[in-house]
């Protein structure tokens, strides 16, 4: 992506078996992790390898590999993979993820099903362990920033890949983020997750100053028809929201029906003090 920064790094690859048909092995040694940026738009700073050891079968049209990292690490990050086991077979991917973020005792799971047609069936299962967001304020780059707080996630996820539902919950406790340069903290907050439905029990967030935000209620993922007398209730008093080019309070009771597909906006907003 940057030819300034481009770098020459040494890694192995052995093979052994069938090319078009058959069974076969395939191991490589020290595949540099920042290989990963040639997908990327925007390059991140990879650092570490990983070791890959795959058995094939082109016959079946299946395989199983085992990957481990050695002093991997995404912008500064440390991530540790302790278990990486990856099968496919009759078109569904089987995963049995685990791994460590930033030097912690409790990994982050990740097991289940996946299947490569978008209209079968997920079965997938998230253990975060307070984790979860901190793989997402990785991947976020200066956007999200997760500063403090306790975080725990137990999710399942069935559906389909086009059409998932989840059953679980996410509790957040005395947390603090940084997005868009916006400082939302004292952040409490539990919300189960119900299959058709997701329930917010109370959000509450506060910014850098006097505002506070409040968002409780009961919502369908998809279908609108089922809990139409259900909605999300979303309150702000004198809520700082900026970014490079605006800056105001918000002072709002807003009612959100439908569902989080196709949600309905009712309600009132004030804007104040503001620049644009």
């Amino acid at each position: 992506n940057d030819i300034k920064k481009s770098s020459k790094e040494n890694f192995s690859l052995d093979l052994e078996g069938g090319i078009l048909t058959g069974k076969g092995f395939l191991n490589i040694n020290k595949l540099p992790l920042k290989t990963i940026n040639i997908f990327l738009d925007k390059p991140r700073d990879f650092e570490g390898n990983l070791d890959i050891n795959l058995l094939y079968n082109l016959d079946t049209k299946s395989f199983e590999t085992n990957i481990s990292s050695n002093d991997t690490s995404i912008n500064k990050k440390p991530i540790i993979f302790n278990n990486g086991e990856i099968k496919y077979q009759k078109s569904i991917f089987d995963l049995d993820l685990s791994f460590f973020l930033n030097n912690s005792n409790f990994p982050l799971n990740i097991s289940g099903s996946i299947p490569s047609k978008i209209d079968e069936k997920l079965d997938l299962k998230f253990n975060g362990n307070g984790k979860f967001i901190e793989l997402i304020d990785i991947f976020a780059d200066d956007y999200f920033t997760f500063k403090k707080g306790d975080v725990n996630l137990r999710m399942l996820i069935k559906g389909t890949i086009n059409k998932p539902i989840a059953n679980g919950f996410f509790v957040i406790k005395d947390s603090e983020i940084n997005i868009y340069n916006n400082i939302i903290k004292n952040i409490n907050s539990t919300i189960i997750f119900d299959f058709d439905h997701i329930e917010i029990k109370g959000f509450e967030a506060s910014d850098d100053s006097l505002g506070n935000v409040f968002i409780k209620g009961v919502l369908p993922f998809y279908n609108k028809d089922n809990l139409s007398d259900k909605d999300f209730s979303l309150v702000t008093n004198k809520f700082n929201i900026k970014s490079n080019n605006i800056k105001f309070l918000a002072d709002s009771k807003i009612n959100i029906r439908g569902s989080l597909k196709e949600p309905v906006f009712g309600g009132n907003l004030a804007l104040n003090n503001g620049f644009v």
